[in-house]
Protein backbone atom coordinates (compact mmCIF):
# COMPACT_ATOMS: atom_id res chain seq x y z
CA UNK A 1 0.00 0.00 0.00
CA UNK A 2 1.13 3.61 -0.62
CA UNK A 3 2.28 5.36 2.00
CA UNK A 4 2.42 9.52 2.16
CA UNK A 5 -0.22 11.86 2.67
CA UNK A 6 -2.55 9.95 1.06
CA UNK A 7 -5.67 8.66 3.64
CA UNK A 8 -5.98 5.23 1.60
CA UNK A 9 -2.65 4.84 2.16
CA UNK A 10 -3.32 5.00 6.49
CA UNK A 11 -5.95 2.94 6.88
CA UNK A 12 -6.69 -0.95 7.07
CA UNK A 13 -8.71 -2.04 4.20
CA UNK A 14 -12.63 -2.80 5.51
CA UNK A 15 -14.08 -6.51 4.64
CA UNK A 16 -17.74 -6.06 3.51
CA UNK A 17 -20.15 -9.24 4.11
CA UNK A 18 -22.62 -9.00 1.36
CA UNK A 19 -25.31 -11.52 2.71
CA UNK A 20 -28.19 -13.30 1.11
CA UNK A 21 -31.07 -13.00 3.18
CA UNK A 22 -32.20 -11.84 6.19
CA UNK A 23 -31.61 -15.14 7.77
CA UNK A 24 -27.54 -14.99 6.88
CA UNK A 25 -27.33 -11.28 7.96
CA UNK A 26 -28.73 -12.52 11.28
CA UNK A 27 -25.84 -15.40 11.47
CA UNK A 28 -22.80 -13.23 9.82
CA UNK A 29 -23.92 -9.97 12.16
CA UNK A 30 -23.09 -12.47 15.09
CA UNK A 31 -19.96 -13.91 13.98
CA UNK A 32 -18.71 -10.23 12.94
CA UNK A 33 -19.99 -9.75 16.64
CA UNK A 34 -18.13 -12.85 18.40
CA UNK A 35 -15.39 -13.39 16.03
CA UNK A 36 -14.31 -10.28 14.24
CA UNK A 37 -14.41 -7.76 16.43
CA UNK A 38 -10.69 -6.91 15.93
CA UNK A 39 -10.96 -6.34 12.06
CA UNK A 40 -12.28 -3.96 10.25
CA UNK A 41 -15.64 -5.30 8.83
CA UNK A 42 -19.24 -4.65 8.55
CA UNK A 43 -22.14 -6.34 7.38
CA UNK A 44 -24.05 -4.74 4.49
CA UNK A 45 -27.85 -5.81 4.91
CA UNK A 46 -29.50 -8.31 3.12
CA UNK A 47 -29.47 -9.25 -0.69
CA UNK A 48 -32.74 -10.20 -0.85
CA UNK A 49 -32.34 -14.05 -2.00
CA UNK A 50 -30.11 -14.92 -5.26
CA UNK A 51 -31.87 -13.35 -7.47
CA UNK A 52 -29.85 -11.04 -10.30
CA UNK A 53 -26.98 -11.83 -7.34
CA UNK A 54 -24.40 -10.82 -9.17
CA UNK A 55 -26.05 -7.37 -9.77
CA UNK A 56 -26.69 -7.21 -6.66
CA UNK A 57 -23.09 -7.78 -5.40
CA UNK A 58 -21.78 -5.37 -8.01
CA UNK A 59 -24.30 -2.54 -7.35
CA UNK A 60 -23.64 -2.86 -3.22
CA UNK A 61 -19.70 -2.84 -4.13
CA UNK A 62 -20.21 0.64 -5.91
CA UNK A 63 -22.41 2.28 -3.54
CA UNK A 64 -20.34 1.27 -0.45
CA UNK A 65 -17.19 2.79 -2.56
CA UNK A 66 -19.13 6.13 -3.95
CA UNK A 67 -20.33 6.63 -0.17
CA UNK A 68 -16.80 6.25 1.56
CA UNK A 69 -14.26 7.73 -0.47
CA UNK A 70 -11.43 7.01 1.34
CA UNK A 71 -11.64 3.20 1.89
CA UNK A 72 -10.18 0.31 0.54
CA UNK A 73 -12.48 -2.61 0.24
CA UNK A 74 -12.35 -6.93 0.40
CA UNK A 75 -15.94 -7.77 -0.79
CA UNK A 76 -16.96 -11.29 0.73
CA UNK A 77 -20.15 -12.91 -0.71
CA UNK A 78 -21.68 -14.74 1.86
CA UNK A 79 -24.05 -17.30 0.29
CA UNK A 80 -25.84 -20.37 1.26
CA UNK A 81 -26.24 -23.45 -1.36
CA UNK A 82 -30.07 -24.11 -2.10
CA UNK A 83 -29.25 -27.93 -1.91
CA UNK A 84 -26.23 -29.91 -0.42
CA UNK A 85 -24.82 -30.64 -3.68
CA UNK A 86 -25.16 -27.14 -6.17
CA UNK A 87 -23.50 -24.04 -5.85
CA UNK A 88 -25.90 -20.88 -5.53
CA UNK A 89 -27.77 -20.52 -8.74
CA UNK A 90 -26.68 -17.44 -11.15
CA UNK A 91 -24.28 -16.89 -8.64
CA UNK A 92 -20.70 -16.45 -11.37
CA UNK A 93 -17.68 -15.16 -8.97
CA UNK A 94 -15.74 -14.69 -11.84
CA UNK A 95 -18.33 -12.72 -14.19
CA UNK A 96 -18.21 -10.49 -10.49
CA UNK A 97 -14.38 -10.12 -10.72
CA UNK A 98 -14.19 -9.68 -14.58
CA UNK A 99 -16.41 -6.63 -14.01
CA UNK A 100 -14.25 -4.78 -11.33
CA UNK A 101 -11.33 -5.66 -13.31
CA UNK A 102 -13.05 -4.32 -16.43
CA UNK A 103 -14.33 -0.99 -14.56
CA UNK A 104 -10.57 -0.07 -13.05
CA UNK A 105 -12.64 -0.15 -9.24
CA UNK A 106 -9.25 -0.16 -8.10
CA UNK A 107 -10.01 0.30 -4.94
CA UNK A 108 -11.88 -3.15 -4.37
CA UNK A 109 -8.92 -5.26 -2.98
CA UNK A 110 -10.62 -8.58 -3.51
CA UNK A 111 -13.82 -10.12 -4.02
CA UNK A 112 -14.41 -13.92 -2.42
CA UNK A 113 -17.23 -16.10 -1.70
CA UNK A 114 -18.59 -17.82 1.76
CA UNK A 115 -20.95 -20.19 0.66
CA UNK A 116 -22.50 -22.27 3.64
CA UNK A 117 -23.45 -25.44 3.40
CA UNK A 118 -26.32 -27.63 4.98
Amino acid sequence: MAKGNNPQARKNPISLLLVEGETDEIFYKRIKSDFLSDIRCTVLGNLQGLFNINKKIINQTNSYLEHHKDENIRVYCCLDTESRNSPPPEFDLERIKKYIRDESITRTLSVDSITATQ
